[in-house]
C-alpha cells in the first residue's frame, strides 16, 4: 500500500492514471496488511518521450522519430500474510513512426499487414511472476519472466485501447529465472532507460525503490549466493530455483 500511495502523489504518474491510483489505493486502504489484493486497472500508462537533444543527436535510438508508452499492470494477491497470486507486467505499445531507428532499420512487418490501421503495436511485452505453487504439472522457476503472452487490451485506458495491434501466441515458455518484480522497480527501469516520466522526482523515490529491492531481493540474491559459494554443489543453478526448492 506505501508504494501505491507513493505513486499516486507523483506528478509524472498522476497525469494519466489518477483515477486508476487512486481507485488502488482506496481498495488497499481498507484491507488488512496480511489479506489484500492489488489488481492495477486500468493499467497505469507512462508516456515514453525521446529529449530533443537525444531526437537531434541520435536517431537511431528508440522512439527518437515519435512518443511510445509503456503500461503497467498485474495482480497481486496475500493470504494470511503468503502470496496467493502474484503477476506484474510491462509492455511497451509503440507507433509506426516510433518504431523506425535510422537507416536501414525499419518497420516491423505488422505495419505492412493486420496492424497497417491501427494506432499502436505490442512491441514488447514481459510477465515477472512468482509461481505460487498451484500448478506442478510443469517444471518453472520459482520467479521468473516470459515474453509476449497473453495481452488483453480492455485492462488499458480508454485513450489507447481502441487501436492495438498484438501479434499472439500460445506459447508460454521459456520462463527464465528472475528476480521477483513490482511496479515501483518497473517504473525504476522506464525512468532509468527512457527517462519517462519527467516529473517523477522526489528525495524519496530512491528510498522506495532501495525498499523494494531489498523486500523482493534479499533472499532471491542471498540463496543464490549461498548456492554458488558451496564448492560441492550437485544441483544446476536451474534446479535450485524450479518449483518449490528456494524459499521466495
Amino acid at each position: 500500500m506505501d508504494e501505491v500511495r507513493f505513486l499516486k502523489d507523483q506528478a509524472g504518474m498522476k497525469e494519466n492514471n489518477k483515477n486508476s491510483l487512486e481507485r488502488s489505493y482506496h481498495r488497499l486502504s481498507n484491507q488488512e496488511p496480511t489479506d489484500w489484493t492489488l489488481n492495477i486497472q486500468p493499467n497505469w500508462i507512462i508516456k515514453i518521450e525521446a529529449p530533443d537533444e537525444r531526437t537531434q543527436r541520435d536517431r537511431s535510438r528508440d522512439f527518437s522519430n515519435d512518443d511510445g508508452w509503456a503500461v503497467i499492470g498485474g495482480y497481486i494477491s496475500v493470504r494470511d500474510n503468503e502470496y496467493t497470486n502474484y503477476s506484474i507486467n510491462l509492455t511497451i505499445l509503440a507507433g509506426r513512426d516510433s518504431e523506425y531507428r535510422g537507416q536501414g532499420i525499419g518497420d516491423p512487418c505488422c505495419w505492412d499487414g493486420e496492424g497497417a490501421e491501427d494506432a499502436w503495436r505490442v512491441a514488447k511485452q514481459y510477465h515477472f511472476d512468482i509461481d505460487v505453487g498451484d500448478n506442478d504439472d510443469e517444471s518453472k522457476p520459482i520467479t521468473h519472466f516470459q515474453s509476449r503472452g497473453k495481452f488483453d487490451p480492455d485492462r488499458l485506458p480508454n485513450a489507447i485501447w481502441e487501436s492495438v495491434h498484438y501479434c499472439s501466441t500460445p506459447l508460454d515458455k521459456p520462463r527464465l529465472p528472475f528476480p521477483p518484480m513490482d511496479p515501483v522497480l518497473l517504473v525504476q527501469i522506464i525512468k532509468d532507460q527512457y527517462g519517462c516520466p519527467e516529473q517523477l522526482h522526489s528525495e524519496y523515490w530512491g528510498s522506495e525503490v532501495l525498499d523494494s529491492e531489498s523486500m523482493l531481493w534479499g533472499s532471491y540474491y542471498s540463496g543464490i549466493a549461498q548456492h554458488m559459494d558451496d564448492d560441492n554443489r550437485s544441483d544446476p543453478f536451474d534446479s535450485l530455483l524450479s518449483n518449490g526448492r528456494m524459499n521466495s
